[in-house]
């Protein structure tokens, strides 16, 4: 009938948009993800970066410690302590930067799972709207159904009623 085709029809569109919303949510949330792994592995990347920088700048303040040391056993020009005075400056603002840029990449970090939480979450209450509507479509299609049913059957009721009422006119 006409009722069940279009009851099929509705649950098929519903059965389609929220497959489109899937699948828009679930490449949304894999771009997501996509970034997120990127991010992480620059982290990595910049930790990696860090720590040789660490090193290196462990490496000349040893290097200007002997330097001193030995300096003091002998004499200790102005230049070698500008000298030292500029590296220590150096190794000061380079530790200060790479701290600033670990923040900045924590805050990333955090920005894109915030994000990527607020975009589940979003799929979540919309597949909830949706599920809800098709549910009340679905009730509605259902309570007419029931109502047509009734219709006809108190037509049919009628019909039968009026038939026998002129078959006894005809008897008589």
């Amino acid at each position: 009938t006409t009722l069940e085709t279009s009851q099929i029809l509705i649950e098929e569109k519903h059965a389609d948009a929220l497959q489109l919303l899937t699948e828009s949510h679930t490449k949304e949330r894999d771009d997501l993800q996509s970034e997120l792994e990127k991010n992480v592995l620059e982290r990595e990347n910049l930790l990696k970066l860090l720590t040789i920088e660490r090193k290196n700048k462990a490496d000349q303040k040893q290097q200007a410690t002997h330097i001193v040391a030995g300096s003091q056993e002998s004499t200790f020009s102005p230049e070698s302590e500008a000298k030292l005075k500029l590296l220590a400056e150096e190794y000061d603002s380079e530790r200060r930067r790479w701290k600033w840029e670990k923040e900045k990449l924590h805050t990333t970090i955090a920005q894109l799972e915030d994000t990527r939480r607020d975009q589940e979450a979003s799929e979540v209450r919309t597949r909830a709207r949706l599920e809800k509507a098709w549910t009340e479509g679905r009730q509605r299609l259902n309570d007419a159904h029931a109502a047509e049913v009734q219709r006809l059957e108190q037509a049919r009721l009628t019909l039968k009623a009026q038939y026998e009422k002129d078959a006894k006119k005809e008897a008589m």
